[in-house]
């Protein structure tokens, strides 16, 4: 019954957003290989029995949609090159994966713009700090680079599938960096892998600094991000609490 319920639970988190497959599908993927000397045929079984069950209704209002069951709206959406022209198999699995095809100068723009101009004290710093601790040798670092690497491998994949997709949500300012924007909950994921490896970076740095000011820097760096993200979300003149209390 475990075992069902498990996958009834992954089930209906596929039905409400199937799209996270691409990334759910991988981890659970990891999580077997890790645990296969526990698992059972009988496990198996009756974990994708309950997968599929939320799964039928979803298939079937799908094609009554969209005529096919896979895609959805991304996929009908979007302006994929790779299925435009072509029916064939590879075209599909690409268009699956880059439903709106790959941009790579419009990918890379709205990952500064959302994720390291934006969020630059938790992605930005982020980054560095991916960096420094994949240079690390010593062994008791192995577990940290392998999850600055994979951390590295959740932002190759959200800018292979999010990063392509341009729309206006702000008609006064295109170009505009939005707290409400949906470009912030594309790349959330991003945020919340990137906030350890954002720490490390800053207390990385810190060891550089004398022992009698290596505090200082600590309170002045984390007073800082404070301050600054609070006068984002007090002051930005589109979706700050001033503007928004205006209103």
């Amino acid at each position: 019954v475990r075992y069902f319920v498990a996958g009834l639970g992954f089930g209906f988190a596929l039905a409400f957003r199937t799209s996270e497959i691409l990334w759910l599908a991988p981890a659970l993927i990891a999580i077997s290989l890790v645990v296969k000397r526990k698992i059972r045929v009988t496990m198996i079984q009756y974990f994708f029995l309950g997968l599929i069950v939320p799964m039928i209704p979803v298939a079937y209002f799908q094609y009554q949609t969209y005529h096919q069951t896979v895609l959805g709206a991304y996929g009908t959406l979007g302006n994929s090159a790779f299925s435009q022209t072509s029916s064939s198999t590879i075209s599909k699995i690409f268009q699956f994966i880059m439903p709106w095809g790959f941009h790579p100068i419009r990918a890379l723009g709205k990952l500064w713009q959302f994720s390291i101009g934006m969020m630059f004290s938790t992605t930005g710093l982020g980054f560095f700090g991916a960096i420094a601790l994949i240079k690390q040798k010593h062994k008791t670092m192995n577990l940290g680079r392998v999850y600055a690497i994979f951390s590295l491998v959740i932002t190759a994949w959200l800018l292979l599938y999010y990063g392509s997709f341009s729309f206006i949500e702000y008609v006064f300012d295109p170009n505009a960096n939005l707290l409400g924007s949906s470009y912030l909950r594309y790349w959330l994921l991003l945020y919340v892998f990137f906030i350890p490896l954002a720490v490390f970076f800053i207390f990385y740095v810190g060891r550089y600094f004398p022992k009698k000011f290596e505090r200082a820097f600590y309170i002045l760096f984390f007073s800082t991000i404070i301050l600054t993200s609070l006068s984002t979300i007090i002051a930005d003149p589109n979706y700050g609490l001033v503007v928004t209390k205006k209103a």
